[in-house]
């Protein structure tokens, strides 16, 4: 998603004077993410695969 783009584009840019860390609950989008530090969210509700864009899975 835009975010995960964002923390890479930062990332890639050499931004310093942060710690980056990204949650999400697509697990392929996570490992495509450079950052150090990665949560993966409702992980038993979406086995690993994005929302949808649903906010009901979201909640």
């Amino acid at each position: 998603g835009a975010g995960g783009n964002a923390v890479n584009n930062m990332i890639n840019s050499q931004l310093e004077g942060c710690e980056f860390l990204v949650c999400n609950t697509d697990a392929q989008a996570l490992e495509g993410s450079s950052a150090p530090h990665k949560i993966q969210l409702g992980a038993n509700v979406t086995r690993g695969l994005g929302a949808g864009a649903n906010p009901e899975i979201g909640r």
